[in-house]
């Protein structure tokens, strides 16, 4: 037996069964090695967005209240004090 054992096997016939399986395959590995490679980077940046949302998000809420009460304040003042005048 001379050559590879799969010479007598002919993509002509199946040219299109081979090509999607070897594109299955190599969309397949593509993902699984962007998952491996890239899993640390993902985790830190859910590690990010959760410690975002828990720590900073109440932070900068509490900061726009606490402007926005402001602005109310300065508005009611103002108002008052047009009102003294008018009288």
């Amino acid at each position: 037996m001379e050559g590879s054992d799969y010479d007598d096997m002919s993509t002509e016939n199946h040219g299109y069964m081979y090509r999607a399986t070897s594109e299955l395959k190599i969309y397949t590995m593509a993902t699984f090695m962007t998952v491996y490679y890239r899993t640390p980077q993902y985790i830190l940046n859910f590690i990010e967005w959760v410690s975002t949302a828990l720590v900073d998000a109440p932070n900068m809420f509490a900061e726009d209240f606490s402007r926005f009460v402001g602005i109310i304040r300065d508005a009611d003042v103002s108002t008052q004090q047009g009102d003294e005048k008018n009288e």
